[in-house]
């Protein structure tokens, strides 16, 4: 008789939490546990090129999203329920009129993929400066299991019986100088020829929604354009996904997309130089720098005070750039445009995957400029090379995904 784990995935515009749901179930598959996955309609290609079973949920409508929960209970008897990411349910029910007490009825333990260890931000989500309301009464008594992904948690020990902590990644080779030689002739690049990769999700275009923060975002922007406008070597900037790149300034070499398919993107990855990302917890990095991909990551630590003035975190004696000069309420961000500075500190404290690469200020750019010449001109190589090997011994402590059993 078949085993079946009902996997809920809520968050129609973000792919991340989509495919660590697909990669965990395709895992545990591996060890007879068959998934079927309730998904918004945005997530229907994804999954059906994975060969599962799905159910669509209809926004707007709770009463016909709690009789398709019913049916699933019915036609697969589920041995347990997982929650893609249980943040994101937690605040689905505007969208499609759930809550937790409508998981009661599949009458087996719900856990959740909790993505950034939830407990230890204090429920603190600042998001576009402003911390979002509701989160502190998010409680989590409700879950049986806890499932957190490495390596955007450390991949220390979980510190109870409920947390499980597991590779969000398995069998990552690196890149070898073949392919990325063969790549790099696919790609019509020469010997000295430099490549920058910057991609963005489409979640991280949603910022239209905060018409107030505009100016602070594009203010980003244009830094983030200086910077690749100036680094030197005159490289090819490869942009997927981000289209305000070089609105603000001319990038002779620029090459934009606004999605490439898996096998193109993945011989741009192979071929390039250097990743820049202004998101810490992307999962596309994540699985760049494990392979070994030069990568270097970019924040903003300005804070606007209560009385209107502007702080830097780390720099206290630094002078305001002149960016800044006239933009309101600015805000710090580890996940450009979001935010997200002080809601990442602890998946981010003592993690060794965040010092496999490099950091900068985006609006240090002088700093950025200078740290991004030197990756690409090959001296963070050794030390990332080790920092990375240490991580992945690390790693191969913590159980595969197929060996954690029914959640």
């Amino acid at each position: 008789m078949t085993t079946y784990a009902c996997y809920i995935v809520t968050s129609f515009w973000s792919y991340g939490e989509l495919q660590m749901a697909l990669d965990l179930a395709q895992r545990q598959r591996g060890a007879g546990i068959e998934p079927v996955f309730v998904i918004p309609p945005s997530h229907v290609a994804q999954t059906r090129a994975k060969g599962f079973r799905f159910e669509t949920l209809v926004p707007g409508s709770g009463k016909l999203n709690v009789m398709l929960l019913r049916d699933v209970r019915r036609r697969y008897e589920p041995k347990a329920v997982i929650l893609a990411d249980f943040l994101n349910y937690a605040f689905c029910e505007r969208h499609y009129g759930l809550t937790l007490d409508d998981l009661d009825l599949f009458g087996v333990p719900v856990s959740g993929i909790d993505i950034y260890d939830f407990a230890r931000s204090g429920g603190r989500v600042d998001t576009y400066g402003f911390y979002t309301k509701g989160m502190r009464g998010v409680t989590l008594d409700r879950y049986r299991r806890l499932l957190q992904p490495t390596p955007i948690v450390p991949p220390d020990p979980p510190r109870d019986d409920r947390t499980v902590r597991y590779p969000l990644f398995e069998d990552l080779d690196p890149i070898g100088a073949r392919e990325r030689a063969l790549a790099r002739e696919e790609l019509g690049l020469g010997t000295s020829d430099r490549m920058i990769l910057v991609t963005s999700a489409a979640w991280q275009q949603r910022h239209l929604s905060y018409p107030g923060r505009m100016p602070f975002i594009a203010a980003c922007l244009t830094a983030l354009d200086e910077i690749l406008a100036r680094v030197a070597g005159d490289p090819v900037v490869v942009c997927v996904g981000t289209p305000e790149i070089g609105s603000s300034r001319e990038i002779p070499r620029l090459r934009q997309y606004s999605h490439l398919p898996a096998d193109e993107f993945a011989r741009i990855t192979a071929a390039c130089d250097l990743y820049l990302s202004t998101n810490y917890v992307s999962t596309s990095m994540c699985r760049l720098v494990l392979k070994g991909v030069p990568t270097l990551l970019v924040q903003s630590s300005i804070a606007r005070r209560p009385d209107g003035t502007y702080t830097w975190f780390g720099r206290p004696d630094a002078p305001l750039p002149a960016l800044l000069g006239s933009v309101p309420n600015a805000y710090p961000y580890r996940m450009f445009p979001v935010g997200w500075h002080a809601f990442l500190r602890p998946a981010l404290k003592d993690n060794d995957f965040y010092r496999i690469m490099r950091h900068t200020e985006l609006f240090d750019t002088d700093g950025s400029v200078a740290r991004a010449d030197a990756i690409l001109r090959g001296e963070d190589a050794d030390r990332s090379q080790r920092a990375r090997e240490r991580y992945l011994t690390q790693l191969d402590k913590l159980p595969r995904a197929a060996e954690i059993g029914l959640p």
